[in-house]
C-alpha cells in the first residue's frame, strides 16, 4: 500500500457507473370482489352441510373452493347470525358521547387542600367510631 487515499474521498472503479432507475411507481390498488348476497349464502350452506358431513373444517375448504379469504367468511357467518342492525355506530354509544366514558359515571372531583383537611379530619372520626363499636362488639361477643 503505497499509496493512501484521503478517507473523505470515493474510491474510483474501473467500471462506469448503472444509471439508477427511479422505483417504479405503485399500481393502483383496486378494491377486492364484492359477493353478493345469494354468493354469500351458497358459500355458508356449502360450509353448514360440509360441517355437518365431517364435523369441522368447512371454512378452510370453502375458502380454497370458492377462493375466498376465511376472515370474509368468518365475518358473513358473524354476521348471519346477528339480526341486522344499524350500522356505522358501536351499540350502546351515542353519537355524542366521548369514547372510554360510561354512561352514568361522573367525572372524579377535585380535591382542594380545603377539602382535604377536612377530609382527613371526618377520616380521624370514622376511625375513632371504628374502635368504640369493635370494643363494643368485643364485650358483647365476652357476655355470650
Amino acid at each position: 500500500m503505497s499509496e493512501e487515499q484521503p478517507k473523505n474521498q470515493p474510491v474510483e472503479s474501473a467500471e462506469p457507473a448503472e444509471p439508477v432507475e427511479p422505483a417504479a411507481s405503485k399500481a393502483p390498488t383496486t378494491k377486492g370482489k364484492r359477493y353478493n348476497p345469494e354468493e354469500r349464502k351458497e358459500i355458508l350452506d356449502f360450509i353448514a352441510s360440509y360441517n355437518k358431513k365431517n364435523k369441522r373444517g368447512g371454512l378452510k375448504t370453502a375458502s380454497k373452493k370458492y377462493k375466498v379469504s376465511a376472515v370474509s367468511i368468518s365475518r358473513w357467518m358473524k354476521s348471519s347470525d346477528k339480526p341486522d342492525k344499524k350500522k356505522g355506530r358501536k351499540p350502546g354509544r351515542k353519537p355524542g358521547r366521548k369514547p372510554g366514558r360510561k354512561p352514568g359515571r361522573k367525572a372524579a372531583a377535585r380535591v382542594s387542600s380545603g377539602d382535604i383537611g377536612k377530609t382527613l379530619a371526618r377520616l380521624g372520626e370514622l376511625h375513632g367510631q371504628i374502635e368504640s363499636l369493635q370494643a363494643e362488639y368485643d364485650a358483647l361477643k365476652k357476655s355470650l
